[in-house]
């Protein structure tokens, strides 16, 4: 892909042990492609929300604006940036101890003023005709019984073909984004770029020219470039 922000997964659930167990097995699952978070109290939860998944644009848009403009260091480094702010997939538990809220509230609350997360509500407090009712209001996009057999496998599924369907929207040719996609379409390229990728901890990704260079924005906020010079990749600086 010509570019791309790592989907971010956060997780809010008071029961600690389950939080470990959800975070070990959607980082196996991700293999490295999703960043994933976990909170057990909701202001902590939605602190890192209105600070790091809150832009009301999405991915698609993003990226189409990007390869539609002139392409400088300035728009390169914004672009990063506004990728890795994007709204997050977000599973919520509904039953909070300790707390004056639950996680219908807090949903509600992020929909006010975030206005593409995907919102899982996980519990077995909340009837089959109320998560309806939930989803049809927009309130969650799915209902997840935390008494289900696997609930992390169901989890996961919606997890994944949320990902696909982003993955699908933000998707651009090549063509489209650069006038010569020779290198950019060949199989060498493609396979050295996506081992360059998958070996760097980043947030977001942009392949910037038509020779194969690409701008990374890594976890700690750094940005990186790489030049594409006879199939391998350099650090630049």
């Amino acid at each position: 892909m010509l570019a791309w922000a790592k989907p971010k997964i956060l997780l809010l659930d008071d029961d600690s042990s389950f939080l470990d167990v959800a975070t070990y097995y959607l980082e196996k699952r991700s293999e490295n492609t999703a960043i994933i978070s976990k909170f057990n109290t909701s202001k902590n939860f939605l602190d890192h929300i209105y600070n790091h998944c809150y832009l009301p644009e999405n991915i698609h848009d993003i990226i189409r604006e990007f390869y539609s403009r002139d392409i400088s260091k300035t728009y390169i480094e914004q672009t990063l940036k506004d990728l890795a702010e994007l709204p997050a997939m977000l599973i919520i538990d509904h039953h909070l101890r300790n707390e004056d809220t639950n996680g219908i509230e807090i949903s509600k609350t992020i929909r006010e003023f975030v206005e593409n997360p995907f919102i899982i509500l996980l519990t077995a407090e909340v009837d089959t005709n109320k998560a309806l009712d939930l989803h049809n209001n927009q309130i969650i996009d799915v209902f997840v019984r935390k008494d289900a057999k696997d609930p992390m496998d169901d989890i996961y599924s919606h997890i994944s073909k949320h990902i696909a369907k982003q993955v699908i929207e933000c998707s651009i040719n090549t063509e489209e984004a650069f006038s010569s996609n020779e290198i950019l379409g060949d199989l060498f390229y493609i396979k050295t770029s996506c081992e360059l990728l998958n070996a760097l901890s980043y947030k977001s990704h942009l392949t910037i020219s038509a020779n194969g260079d690409i701008a990374v924005l890594d976890v700690n906020d750094q940005i990186k470039y790489y030049s594409y010079n006879n199939g391998v990749f350099s650090l630049n600086g």
